[in-house]
């Protein structure tokens, strides 16, 4: 596991400038997790950095990785760290505006110990009754039907991921103090 495969891009621009590189495995500094991603979506972060669109935050180093967050499996811990295993599941969002020549869409991503791990956490997930079988079979605890929820009879959170971003403010005053939320929104048409 010396390599291994990454996107990257030289310069801003469309999804041409897109290629896969053969890059280091990154080396596993204190404080760190090593995962081995097993997703990693494209949203409209991804595209409007990319883009170009927010050089003025993102900066003008190259190359850069693509991606800014995933799911995976940890494979090697830093010798501090206690509170995670190999071989636990994880979820987490980089910072993508710094510039890392590694993004999330790669083989392997190195993780900061602030990454959301399903272990110990309770999960609520928001979606159509139709979709509450296959939700808990990916681990949700409860499933809701957004279309008949009302946030403020949902309690409060540490995390909250708004993939679809309708309502943000209603779900962001459910965040417990120090909580964190993420959210994307869509490019293209629904």
């Amino acid at each position: 596991m010396d390599t291994m495969r990454a996107i990257q891009y030289d310069a801003y621009g469309p999804p041409e400038v897109l290629r896969v590189a053969t890059v280091p495995v990154p080396s596993l500094p204190p404080g760190h997790v090593l995962v081995r991603a097993a997703a990693s979506s494209v949203n409209a972060a991804d595209v409007l950095v990319r883009r170009g669109s927010v050089r003025l935050l993102s900066g003008r180093s190259f190359p850069r990785g693509s991606g800014f967050d995933f799911a995976g499996d940890v494979v090697a811990i830093a010798d501090d760290v206690t509170t995670m295993s190999v071989g636990d599941e994880v979820w987490d969002l980089v910072n993508g505006l710094r510039g890392r020549p590694i993004g999330t869409a790669a083989e392997y991503v190195l993780v900061p110990l602030t990454a959301v791990s399903r272990r110990g956490a309770r999960v609520t997930a928001l979606a159509r009754d139709e979709h509450a079988d296959a939700l808990r079979e990916l681990g949700a605890d409860e499933v809701v039907d957004y279309r008949k929820a009302n946030p403020a009879d949902l309690g409060t959170f540490d995390v909250i991921l708004d993939p679809v971003s309708t309502d943000m403010s209603s779900y962001r005053r459910l965040l417990r103090q120090g909580g964190r939320m993420g959210a994307m929104r869509r490019t293209g048409p629904r």
